[in-house]
């Protein structure tokens, strides 16, 4: 019974872990939109994502700046 318990708890932790959030989501998809591959956008961090979403949802930018800066930001994740 112990095992189980275990066996159930380590299960829980590693599905969590791997969960992305709907921001990670969004970015991806963002990402996907702009022509990126999906070996790129395993490239982007944490931070790149928060990037590409707050970017997206801000209102005080032309959504023509928006698309320059996350195209930018995409093609740097890219090219490394």
């Amino acid at each position: 019974m112990k095992k189980i318990i275990l066996l159930l708890a380590a299960l829980t932790v590693a599905t969590g872990a791997n969960a992305l959030s709907n921001m990670e989501k969004t970015a991806m998809d963002t990402m996907r939109r702009n022509g990126a591959s999906d070996a790129c956008i395993a490239k982007m961090t944490p931070g790149e994502a928060t990037f590409i979403y707050t970017t997206m949802n801000d209102g005080d930018m032309s959504p023509g700046t928006k698309n320059r800066r996350i195209k930018d930001k995409t093609n740097q994740i890219c090219a490394r």
